[in-house]
């Protein structure tokens, strides 16, 4: 296999209504307009290390981010919520197991492992509001509406079919 390069996607997500497009590399996190297509932000690797997954807020200066890639420097367990007009850490939320996906709307932060999913509010203090068990859900599945006014969080349910 060959080494990694430094220009090597780690992972793409648009941002809840698509105006962004937020990139993780082993150099930086990059986060682009996309109507036109532009950069917009970086978050350069010696501030926050390697980053597994990245997600943005709106069109904000707030991302979670979650260790990964070549040369991390947060573990696997650990949301970071990161101010990039600051360009510092603000809130970390640390979990027992990895941390598989990570959603963000402007009230909540989703964290899901395994066969748990947290939802907590989004402050400065976040506060956990409650947890949903799940079954094995190795593949990360969890959809939240960005919209505030409808509460809806969509993922697999504790028992098949459920």
């Amino acid at each position: 296999m060959a080494p990694s390069k430094q220009s090597d996607i780690i992972s793409l997500r648009f941002n809840q209504d698509k105006r962004c497009l937020i990139c993780t590399t082993n150099s930086a996190v990059r986060i682009y307009n996309t109507d036109p297509l532009f950069p917009y932000k970086q978050i350069k690797r010696d501030s926050v290390g390697t980053v597994r997954i990245a997600e943005l807020l709106h069109r904000s200066n707030i991302v979670a981010l979650v260790g990964g890639g070549t040369s991390p420097k947060f573990a696997d367990n650990v949301v970071m919520i990161y101010d990039a007009k600051l360009n510092r850490l603000i809130v970390e939320l640390t979990f027992s197991l990895p941390v598989l996906n990570v959603k963000l709307r402007r009230d909540k932060i989703i964290v899901v492992l395994l066969n748990r999913i947290y939802v907590f509010s989004l402050e400065l203090k976040p506060r956990r509001l409650f947890t949903i068990e799940t079954r094995d859900n190795h593949r990360s599945i969890c959809e939240m509406c960005p919209n505030s006014d409808l509460q809806l969080l969509v993922s697999p349910g504790h028992v098949q079919g459920s």
